[in-house]
């Protein structure tokens, strides 16, 4: 009966220089919350040990991606307006799809110490381009207004007819699709106290490249800030990840 326990108890623990018996898992998964340069956005990870050092498997993101030059400004002639970007035709959101593959480094010398992991991951990033809505004043007689919600036309709506932005679920029906592809690169702190449990920092860079320019702005004939819409995003980013390991 020893005998037949001993195969299982060695897949089980590790040897380390820890001055703990390291558990080897075959599975874990995480969830995130991730802050970038460019905006916000979750994180869902699924991952396969291959050892007790490394590991692969998969990751879906969900962000948006604002352009550097985007600015919230506000109607200055009415105190309850608010706030839009001017210029701005579409909100792009990007969700990734991709394969992960994660290194240990640095193992956890002792139960509530740190480790420290690189990983990269990349695949495809399919861009959403969602049409942006406003509220814009109308006439309606004897001086008075009224709001309409429409979809942005710089050809037709002038600064001084809005009164901000509509509802976020506005032009979702609308949405355009532009497939493209992306790399990330970073490093992970676990900092749980408990081994099983997945409780992480994570530090890097994420590259979203799209075949075609994203118009996300309007560019008018005079162009003094030199605005350009682009293909290529370079975002740094951080999130904090929760979730478990197990057999």
């Amino acid at each position: 009966m020893a005998l037949c326990l001993l195969p299982a108890s060695l897949f089980a623990q590790l040897d380390t220089e820890a001055d703990f018996k390291r558990t080897v898992y075959t599975n874990d998964y995480s969830f995130g919350v991730m802050l970038h340069t460019r905006g916000y956005g979750v994180n869902f990870r699924r991952q396969y040990y291959l050892d007790g050092y490394n590991r692969q498997g998969w990751e879906l993101d969900v962000v948006n991606i604002r352009h550097e030059k985007e600015v919230n400004i506000y109607n200055p002639f009415d105190n309850s307006a608010r706030g839009f970007v001017y210029w701005k035709l579409n909100s792009l959101y990007a969700l990734r799809a991709g394969y992960v593959r994660s290194y240990t480094l640095l193992d956890k010398t002792d139960q509530g110490t740190v480790a420290f992991d690189l990983f990269w991951s990349s695949g495809l990033s399919l861009g959403l381009l969602k049409p942006v809505y406003l509220e814009i004043y109308k006439e309606v007689g004897n001086g008075s207004f009224t709001l309409s919600t429409e979809r942005y036309d710089p050809a037709v709506h002038d600064f001084n007819d809005i009164y901000g932005r509509s509802s976020f679920f506005e032009g979702f029906g609308e949405m355009s699709l532009r497939p493209g592809v992306y790399l990330k690169t970073g490093a992970v702190f676990d900092f749980n106290i408990l081994d099983r449990r997945v409780t992480t920092l994570e530090l890097g860079a994420i590259f979203d490249v799209y075949p075609d320019v994203m118009p996300i702005f309007h560019i008018p004939g005079q162009n003094p800030e030199g605005l350009k819409n682009k293909r290529a995003f370079l975002q740094f980013y951080c999130t904090f990840n929760f979730g478990k390991k197990w057999n």
